[in-house]
């Protein structure tokens, strides 16, 4: 800035030099690393207590008395039995594509309409809150399974 003579002025500070800037830019890091912690120690203590954020395929928002419950959903049986289903095709030992082609080809849409991809499935197979405690493990032996047998000459 001093080479070409440039000043800079805020609102606030007024005139400032790269010292300002410096000392600004720590500074927001910190407020940001912060409100990081407190947002995680927030979602940690409210996923120990059974809520959940987002609304995930195979949810429906909670409804007491007309109004939404806030962090409460309610399976929507329809979707849980999409969701059975992919667990199940998948532990027979369909591929990734297998499950995606038979969902796109019955017309199964996805909560915005979309058709299903590797990604959507990947994630709706990743995601714990949908998994049945017996089904934990499920997902990721078979996929190790066949890494495997992938990588066997």
């Amino acid at each position: 800035m001093q080479f070409y003579d440039v000043v800079m002025n805020t609102f606030f500070e007024g005139e400032i030099n790269e010292l300002h800037i410096v000392c600004n830019s720590t500074i927001n890091a910190l407020f940001l690393k912060t409100l990081r912690h407190q947002v995680k120690c927030s979602h940690e203590g409210q996923a120990l207590k059974d809520k959940i954020f987002a609304i995930l395929y195979g949810y429906e928002m909670k409804i007491r008395d007309g109004c939404e419950v806030n962090g409460e959903r309610d399976i929507d049986p329809v979707k849980a039995a999409i969701i059975r289903r992919a667990f199940t095709l998948f532990a027979e030992g369909y591929s990734v594509g297998l499950v995606i082609g038979i969902f796109n080809a019955e017309g199964i849409p996805l909560p915005k309409g979309n058709k299903w991809s590797g990604s959507s499935l990947h994630n709706l197979w990743q995601s714990t809150q949908l998994r049945h405690p017996e089904q934990q493990n499920l997902y990721q032996e078979a996929y190790l399974e066949r890494q495997k047998l992938q990588n066997e000459p």
